[in-house]
This record gives structure tokens, sequence and C-alpha cells, in this order.
């Protein structure tokens, strides 16, 4: 059996074994690259040596390819900045390989692992690493010549892995993600849309490691109160069932995933204050929170409205889409036309999530359902509806 046929193979039985790991191996296309002496992943594809995979024995694979995935699902690949690739990839590798042990996966022999950095992030990882190479050189320049710790016969950077690929573990580099510059958010953004779509298939089908809830801890690590408070508010009036009628809009090639069916629709109405006192800061931090809604299918459709004295942009997003979180208007403050709007045209509305300074007397007529305003000020007392103290910097 080829190289490619044994990845695939190995790809399928992480389907079946670790939903999650195996679902989002499908979003990653399959390259073969003589120059890299192991394997890699930049986020998009999974390179491979085509004689080094036909080196592992079958569980070795398996763990491999979880191993890369897991790059991906702690968004390693959009990460690293400028720090030296070499010493990115062991702190990688350190934060990863213990869990994926505890999995129940069997990495490559040479895999690295340090009870010290368990459960740290990579970036911790890294600083440490590099302030004790720091150490050792300046040691070795006072004649001692002691070689640096975690380096020990291991490549130096740009070494070993072509094109910039280092794998000091042997079991998998992180490259850097391909996306251009300006156009890294829009991909880190489908990048975790994708890790919350596999975590959701892995809970329904009740698999779903210590591994799995620190990979989703990264991507949302930040977390405060009122994100929580959110995330009930938008949940409470949906009740949701698992379906494989209707296919996943995230389904890839023979691979059908289940779709969530709602007993009762959720249709989520976000109205954002875009007057000019407004903190973008705060548009981001919210749909943030809302494009997780969808990718988690926590809401079959999300509404955002942008309003300051008149309503100025109507958009509708449902699992599958991302949201376009661009500010127009940025004139006063009227909360009454957006919610004679929602009136009008949304009467499905289960759930309305306001985001304003509450800088505004005009608080038009209480709607039907119920209301949570997001104050990115101090709260002030409102008529009707509940209000949460947003920090978007949190």
């Amino acid at each position: 059996m080829d190289a490619l046929a044994r990845i695939k193979g190995a790809r399928s039985a992480l389907i079946l074994s670790q939903p999650f790991w195996g679902c989002l191996s499908l979003n990653l296309k399959l390259q073969e690259r003589p120059d890299i002496d192991t394997a890699a992943t930049d986020g998009e594809s999974l390179f491979y040596n085509a004689e080094f995979i036909n080196s592992l024995r079958e569980r070795e694979l398996v763990g491999l390819i979880a191993h890369e995935v897991e790059h991906v699902a702690r968004l390693h690949c959009f990460r690293r900045g400028t720090r030296d690739a070499r010493l990115w990839n062991i702190a990688c590798d350190l934060a990863i390989n213990e869990g994926l042990r505890a999995a129940g996966f069997h990495l490559p022999e040479g895999a690295l692992f340090n009870p010290r950095f368990k459960g740290q992030s990579a970036e911790a990882i890294y600083k440490a690493l590099a302030r004790e190479e720091q150490n050792q050189r300046q040691k070795d320049q006072q004649g001692q010549g002691a070689q640096a710790p975690g380096s020990q016969g291991q490549p130096q950077p740009g070494q070993g892995q072509g094109q910039g690929a280092p794998d000091p573990g042997r079991c998998g580099g992180v490259l850097d993600s391909p996306a251009p510059q300006g156009e890294r958010e829009a991909a880190e953004a489908r990048a975790q849309a994708q890790i919350r779509q596999a975590a959701a298939v892995a809970r329904r089908a009740g698999s779903q490691p210590g591994a799995v809830a620190e990979a989703l801890g990264e991507i949302s690590r930040g977390r405060n109160p009122w994100r929580e408070i959110l995330r009930r508010f938008a949940d409470q009036s949906s009740l949701k069932d698992t379906s494989w009628l209707r296919r996943s809009r995230r389904s890839s090639g023979a691979v059908i995933l289940p779709s969530q069916v709602s007993i009762a629709p959720a249709h989520v109405v976000c109205v954002v204050d875009s007057s000019g006192s407004m903190d973008r800061s705060a548009l981001r931090a919210i749909v943030g929170e809302l494009q997780a809604l969808l990718d988690e299918q926590a809401a079959d459709q999300i509404s955002l409205i942008q309003c300051d004295t008149a309503v100025r942009k109507v958009a509708t997003y449902q699992p599958g889409d991302v949201i376009d979180g661009r500010i127009e208007g940025r004139g006063g403050t009227a909360f009454a036309p957006a919610l004679a709007y929602i009136a009008s045209e949304i009467p499905d509305a289960s759930a309305i999530l306001y985001l304003t300074d509450l800088d505004c007397d005009s608080w038009g007529e209480e709607p039907a359902c119920p209301v949570l305003w997001a104050a990115t000020e101090r709260p002030r007392p409102v008529p009707w509806g509940e209000v949460v103290e947003i920090d978007a910097h949190a």
C-alpha cells in the first residue's frame, strides 16, 4: 500500500475511533513533499514524506495524523509570530503530546514529552525554553561548553525539514499559515469554526477526551462571565436534536456529518449600536461570540442589525456562514428604529441582543421576546430586559 493510501486509511480509522481529530483531518489537503523529512501542516494541508510514512506502524501513523491535527486545533499555525521556528515546534509539541498520549494515541519514536510543561500553552513553554537557551549560551561564552537545553541532537533553525519546517520531535512539524497577512484573521476564524464543528460532532458521538476540551479552551481563552451569560441567553429558547437525514453544510466528500434539527428554532437577533461613541473592540468581541454560536449550532439563524438613528444594515447568517462585522453608520443613537424593524420584519426572533453604551433615551416599545442589553459602559437602569456589562478586552 502506498503512503497516500495508508494516510487515508489512518484518517478513516480516526473518524470512527476519535471523531474530533478525524473530522478535523478531513479539512487538510494531502500533499507529498520529498523536501520534508517527516510530515508538517500549515493548517490547510498535511505535507508528508512518503518514505517516512511507510516506516511507521499503523498506530504510529494514526498518532502522527492526530498530532498534526492537534497543531491545527491549537491554532499553532497562526501563533508563531517572530519566534524561532525550531524552538516554536519544540514548544508546540510539548504543549500537545501529553494530552494526545492521555487520549490513547501512540506517537512515533522520538516524540517530545516533558511533564514539567504539562498544561502550559506553547507560548509559555517557548518563553521558558528560550530563557534556558539564553542562559546556556551565556555559560558557553564563559567556557563551560554544554549544549542548550531542549536542543541536544536537534536540528538548528532551517535544517532538517526543508523550507523552514523543523521537526525536532520526529513527529510532524507545524508551519505558518499560508494565508496573506491581510487575510489571516478570516483564515483563523474559518479554522475556529472547523474546530468547534468537530468538537460538536465528538460530543454527539459521546467522545470528548480532555485534549478536546483543552483545544476549545485555547480558542476561547479570555472568556469571562459576560460571554457565558450571552451564551445562556442565546441558548435559552433553543431545543435541538441530532439528525442524519439532513446533510451538514460542513460535510466533506463521501463523509457525511450529522446536522442539528431544531425542535424549537432559535433565531437570535443582534443589534449593534453603530453610533460614533461605540468601541469597535466591543463589536469584534460580540461578533466572535455570535460566530461561536453559529459554529456550534447553538442558533439556527442570527440576524445582525446595525443601527444608529436609523437601521443602516441588516444581514442574516446560518451555520456555516462567516459573520461580517464591518460597521456602517456612526451617527447618533436611537433604540426605537431597530426594535420597530424587528417587530415588523423579524417576527420569529426568539431573543434580542443589543450591543450599546446605553447613551440613549429613545427606547421604543418592549419586544415580545427576551432582550439582553450588552453594555460597553457601566450599566444604567433600563425600562425592560436584562443588562450585562461587556469587557471587550477580557
